[in-house]
């Protein structure tokens, strides 16, 4: 099954908040291939791994796993 994962970009830093209150994606303060939502970096990668292994992924880019937290993120995530 192909996974649709999200890198959380814990290490790398706030980011400005999104002027706009629906969070289109935008750079912002993110480093490249990266965008803002709600003040984290979000990287969208498209593969083909399990849980462990995609964790394992972006552990190993200074990341985790996204975790949704309101239905905001989840819209976001989803989009």
């Amino acid at each position: 099954m192909l996974l649709f994962l999200f890198l959380l970009g814990l290490a790398l830093g706030a980011v400005s908040p999104s002027d706009d209150p629906q969070g289109k994606l935008q750079r912002g303060s993110c480093p490249m291939f990266l965008v803002s939502f709600n003040n984290r970096c979000y990287k969208y990668i498209a593969a083909d791994m399990d849980w462990a292994d995609a964790e394992f992924h972006c552990v190993s880019e200074g990341a985790n796993l996204v975790s949704i937290h309101s239905q905001g993120e989840e819209n976001f995530v989803n989009h």
